[in-house]
């Protein structure tokens, strides 16, 4: 969280500035596009000026952009870009201001959180009181503005709720969340399994089989979330240098999620695909799951079948695990014929 936060901090700042420098630019500039305009300069000389003035080229552009727009507009048109840049101003403004508040309560987070681990009772009650304060807040302005709400609601995958000692409390919440359309913008990252039959409490290899399948597709939120983060340092180096300077580290990857780049949607046609990725991944992130509780019946399947190195009990707990994704795969659906 801290350090999102230093990365909002580093883009509105980067923002700000970048305003700063263009209105700059444009102060520099004015009297030599005035002179322009009143053909007391010719182009050539009035763009040797923009150079003197201006040395850095990206900005140069932008200035030049800029007067040219004001060269072709209309008296209305200029009005309404002082207007534009008047605005801007102001919401960067707002943005920087909550941003604090939000750097203000995650500090405070952060320093009940390190008191709870010392068993302070004090600050878990605070902790709780704080939480229930929020969602209590929450709760009330998104019954005012729930359109506001479902815009925010449907671009994540989880909502704060509050539980309530009263029967079938959990129904009213989830009707609400349900109208928050929740999720419905990363449901393209998200598989709706097939419905199968059976408790999946009694059934570890189907428990496990989506839970790969989750794993895998939040790997590849977070490899494009990775990609979008270099986007805006505008480098690998430009974030390197970031990292140095603000103590932030970026951990190596599992040898598996190289499979995973390219690995198309859970579907039929990538099942055996998937297959070997889920397979690869269990083994690399839990070298011992044969061990588990889980799955004692496969252990004593294998041993009375004679199997019982570990390798081989792993195999058909990786082969009970396979069949299951494949039960999940979504049903394939008929095209939509055209209206």
């Amino acid at each position: 969280m801290d350090c999102a936060q230093k990365l909002r901090r580093k883009a509105l700042a980067k923002k700000a500035s970048d305003l700063t420098k263009l209105q700059d630019a444009r102060k520099k500039t004015a009297p030599v596009m005035q002179r322009f305009f009143n053909n007391e300069l010719s182009p050539e000389a009035a763009g040797e000026k923009f150079k003197q003035l201006i040395p850095d080229e990206k900005l140069r552009r932008l200035t030049f952009d800029f007067w040219q727009k004001v060269f072709k507009a209309k008296p209305e048109r200029i009005t309404k870009d002082t207007k534009n840049i008047t605005r801007k101003e102001i919401e960067l403004e707002k943005q920087s201001q909550f941003l604090k508040m939000q750097q203000s309560f995650q500090s405070t987070l952060n320093t009940l959180t390190a008191s709870i681990e010392k068993d302070d009772v004090e600050a878990a009650k605070a902790l709780a009181k704080l939480a229930f304060q929020a969602t209590f807040c929450l709760e009330n302005v998104e019954k005012k503005k729930p359109e506001l709400f479902c815009n925010i609601a449907k671009a994540t995958q989880f909502w704060p709720v509050l539980a309530k000692d009263e029967p079938n409390w959990e129904k009213e919440t989830a009707q609400r969340v349900k109208n928050l359309n929740l999720g419905a913008e990363a449901r393209m990252f998200k598989t709706a399994f097939r419905n199968a039959r059976g408790t999946e409490a009694n059934l570890p290899a189907r428990r496990w089989a989506k839970a790969a399948v989750r794993t895998i597709e939040e790997t590849v939120l977070r490899i494009l979330s990775y990609g979008a983060v270099i986007r805006d340092f505008e480098s690998p180096g430009k974030l390197a240098d970031f990292c140095i300077e603000t103590g932030w580290q970026i951990g190596g990857q599992p040898a598996w999620v190289r499979d995973v780049i390219g690995l198309k949607k859970f579907s039929q046609g990538s099942l055996s695909a998937w297959k070997s990725v889920v397979r690869k991944m269990i083994r690399e992130q839990m070298p011992d799951f044969h061990t588990r509780a889980e799955w004692s019946n496969q252990r004593n399947t294998a041993v009375a079948s004679g199997r019982t190195t570990p390798g081989e009990i792993q195999n058909a707990i990786l082969d009970d695990i396979t069949s299951a994704l494949g039960r999940l795969v979504p049903d394939l659906e008929m095209p939509k014929l055209p209206c």
